[in-house]
């Protein structure tokens, strides 16, 4: 919620060990951090500077696998926040759809997350200049790599396959 008013890559962000404090939540939360992908978890600190605050010797094998990704991150890490970075979609509520725009001139990045809920598509408001045609590579997550033009509301639509799901793109206005 700070990054209306602060830029998020002023920010330390926490991403958290999922497999510790099980017992702080129900079994059946959907929200617990248990239920979230490891690399959704990473991939909300993305616009920020990422703070793994936890023992690392402690992770189990499965926690490895994100390796690739923060690899491809760290390549990208500072292009992202050379940007001016801007919340898009709705609050954060653990059931909407929500992410952020890094905008450096015609190019830039997405990160859309699609929180706990049925809807495979959403209408997100970005600040792409209405009637402006927009090239979408997917970067990491559950994305396709696709083209639209923004409608006369800024807004473009992005589909991701399932609840606790994300994309990063990287785009370019063309």
């Amino acid at each position: 919620m700070l990054s209306r008013y602060v830029p998020p890559q002023n920010l330390q962000i926490e991403f958290l060990n999922k497999w510790r404090n099980t017992n702080k939540y129900t079994a059946d939360d959907p929200l617990s951090p248990a239920k979230m992908p490891f690399d959704y978890l990473f991939a909300i600190t993305l616009m920020a500077q990422p703070l793994a605050w936890f023992e690392a010797t402690g992770l189990p094998e499965e926690a490895f696998k994100v390796s690739p990704f923060i690899k491809k991150y760290r390549q990208i890490q500072a292009d992202i926040h050379q940007g001016q970075i801007f919340p898009i979609g709705q609050e954060p509520s653990g059931t909407g759809w929500t992410g952020f725009q890094s905008m450096n001139g015609r190019k830039g990045y997405f990160l859309v997350f699609r929180e706990f809920n049925e809807h495979t598509k959403a209408v997100l408001p970005t600040f792409i200049p209405a009637s402006q045609q927009v090239a979408c590579r997917l970067i990491a997550g559950q994305g396709k790599d696709f083209e639209a033009t923004a409608d006369e509301k800024s807004q473009l639509s992005f589909q991701l396959p399932a609840a606790n799901t994300f994309a990063l793109y990287a785009y370019e206005i063309r």
